[in-house]
């Protein structure tokens, strides 16, 4: 999983009934809030209903997890047509404002 904000992103890859195994599946991106419910207007209505699907994305072919960079959540997918890397966000909205941020070391080990 990888956050951003106060939204989740995971994914989840389920196998094709009765196709081969390695053949393709089907990959389902979602977007909870930490307090479990959908964080995105679903089905385009203007608004988030109770009964939102957390479902922001659904496509073939098994994916990594996400990863989460500057407003945008990124998918990397490998199919039977091929390999790519899907990008979830505004178009328009890169290159945020630096921010204040830490980086924590949570422990240290010296290779020589």
């Amino acid at each position: 999983p990888a956050a951003a904000g106060d939204v989740v992103f995971f994914t989840t890859t389920a196998s094709v009934a009765g196709a081969p195994a390695c053949d393709d599946s089907e990959t389902k991106v979602y977007a909870f809030t930490v307090a479990g419910t959908p964080a995105y207007d679903a089905d385009g209505n203007g608004r988030i209903d109770p009964g939102e699907s957390p479902v922001v994305m659904t496509t073939s072919g098994r994916a990594t997890a996400p990863l989460v960079r500057d407003r945008h959540v990124y998918i990397g997918v490998t199919s039977a047509a091929g390999a790519g890397v899907t990008v979830l966000g505004d178009p328009a909205g890169y290159d945020s404002a630096a921010t204040a941020t830490g980086v924590r070391v949570l422990s240290w080990r010296e290779v020589r």
